[in-house]
């Protein structure tokens, strides 16, 4: 078994250009992807702040104060356009996210309200929303929870700087405000602005490196199977067959040295993550080692499998590409888990990749790592690849046994 985990490791590190590829590939997507993407996870390019540019048509004292209370807030960088068509010119070009835009008669639906409308908002004339203003949020297409948020807090500033207006308009609470006033207990500046703390998520490349380390760790199965094709071609196997070494010997000896590959581009892959990328990797840096073992290990289990199954390269190249995308679209490699649908995460979970992916995130995103959940992550992909080595075995022993046996009775019809 150890002559052949030598013989394979020589096979895999005399090609250079091969096991440079391994490596460079997965780095260069990362970079690629989170030069892409760094305007919606980074953290440090202030994911919180949402471009909004402001189109005032009403041009009275109420909506510049919107204008100003919407600009103040944390949440939003504010920009203002005169017109609505260089507004929308600028959405379309993508230079903003959402678009505000308070129409001309604002001012006039604002006087027609009276303190109840006010007060009670699911009722009335409020109950449309900012459209029963005259005020109009526009976001992206693609960004339309972006533009939910935006309407959401534009429409408490506007209910805010309305609710005052109405105040002082209606004789009653005219009074009654004076009358506060007077005694000293309303500010003048009026209640300050809030602007809720916002807590710094975890960075760009602590989702990305994981995620691609994962899906590259499970492109291993083409180079397994491809492996096992070539030793057929060379006729290898057929030497190996006829010697005294048990089929568990021999497929070990030929698993034995992708793990030990696979868990070296993992481990190099995050440790480029975190020297070329500053990712974090967490409280508890020491979790990630039951993770990397396990990720490897059912990485080539799945390509034992694989090598029993296909029959000619056209299929490796076919199968196992299939296969390894599909099981990383599903389990969130390539779409970050927390974004995709709930039904779709727990349908994820019957694959190894999004194990892997929990385990990888509990480590590196969680403020306290708890290492019953690595555990559990673990053990569930050492199951995964305990069934993929069980069925492999399988395939490839009852294939060994048929060609050993058509081969004995070949020989004694020639010696007859």
């Amino acid at each position: 078994m150890w002559w052949i985990v030598r013989k394979e490791l020589r096979c895999l590190l005399g090609d250079v250009r091969a096991s440079v590829i391994l490596v460079a590939l997965p780095v260069v997507f990362m970079a690629v992807i989170g030069l892409a993407t760094s305007r919606v996870f980074d953290g440090a390019s202030d994911m919180t702040t949402i471009s909004v540019v402001v189109v005032d048509a009403d041009a009275s004292d109420l909506s510049e104060r919107i204008v100003n209370a919407v600009t103040k807030r944390a949440e939003f960088a504010v920009r203002r356009f005169d017109g609505l068509a260089d507004a929308e010119r600028e959405l379309a070009a993508r230079g903003c996210d959402a678009v505000l835009v308070i129409g001309p008669e604002f001012s006039a639906r604002v006087a027609e309200l009276d303190p109840g409308d006010v007060l009670d908002t699911s009722s009335g004339p409020l109950a449309g929303g900012l459209e029963a203003l005259d005020v109009e949020v526009r976001a992206q297409p693609s960004l339309r929870q972006t533009g939910a948020i935006v309407e959401g807090l534009a429409f408490g500033e506007v209910l805010r700087e309305c609710a005052a207006h109405v105040a002082r308009e209606n004789r009653l609470t005219a009074w009654f405000l004076r009358n506060r006033e007077e005694d000293g207990e309303v500010e003048e500046d009026g209640p300050p602005a809030s602007a809720p703390s916002t807590a710094s998520g975890p960075s760009l490349y602590q989702q990305i490196v994981p995620s691609y380390t994962v899906l590259f760790a499970f492109f291993i199965v083409t180079s397994m199977a491809r492996s096992f094709l070539a030793e057929r071609e060379l006729h290898t196997l057929d030497r190996i067959r006829v010697s005294p070494l048990s089929v568990t010997s021999v497929l070990l000896g030929k698993t034995i040295p992708f793990v030990g590959i696979s868990l070296f581009q993992c481990t190099l892959l995050l440790a480029i993550g975190g020297l070329l990328f500053g990712m974090s990797f967490g409280s508890a840096p020491h979790l990630l080692v039951p993770v990397l073992l396990s990720t490897s290990f059912a990485a080539c289990g799945l390509g034992l499998l694989t090598a029993a199954w296909v029959r000619t390269d056209s299929q490796v190249s076919a199968y196992g590409t299939l296969v390894v995308l599909t099981m990383g679209a599903v389990s969130g490699c390539m779409v970050p888990r927390e974004f995709l649908p709930a039904t779709m995460q727990t349908v994820s979970l019957c694959v190894p990749h999004a194990w892997a992916l929990e385990g990888f995130h509990e480590v590196l995103v969680s403020s306290t790592p708890r290492a019953d959940v690595v555990l559990r992550c673990s053990l569930a992909q050492s199951a995964f690849g305990i069934g993929f080595l069980c069925l492999g075995f399988l395939l490839l022993s009852r294939r060994w046994s048929v060609t050993r046996t058509s081969g004995r009775q070949t020989e004694q019809t020639t010696a007859g």
